[in-house]
């Protein structure tokens, strides 16, 4: 919370902040709660319980919805490719999801 607020100090014109997780975007609320701030656009990541009730309750904007599970089988999936010789995509999709007041309770 202490970053937040001395970024709020140094840039009070803020208007969106997208945080690297739920966390921090949790925290980052708590900064902006206090100094006023409840109208800047709050994005965090990772989807998790709290803050998609954050979302759900209109603090944060969204969080945007991983999925771990994709992310180690297909990681596996493609080390093990890799292993035996064969070739992989470049980039490899393993799903998000946008995580806003309309689909919070789903991620709650």
């Amino acid at each position: 919370m202490s970053v937040m607020e001395d970024i709020i100090t140094g840039n009070p014109n803020i208007k969106a902040v997208f945080a690297s997780n739920d966390n921090m975007a949790l925290g980052a609320w708590e900064a902006l709660e206090g100094a006023g701030m409840t109208d800047v656009v709050l994005v965090g990541f990772d989807a998790n319980p709290d803050a998609a009730a954050s979302v759900a309750a209109g603090k944060m904007s969204a969080t945007v919805a991983q999925f771990s599970y994709n992310m180690g089988y297909m990681g596996v999936e493609n080390a093990l490719k890799l292993a035996n010789g064969e070739s992989i995509p470049d980039n490899i999709d393993t799903g998000t999801v946008l995580v806003t007041a309309e689909n919070a309770a789903d991620f709650m």
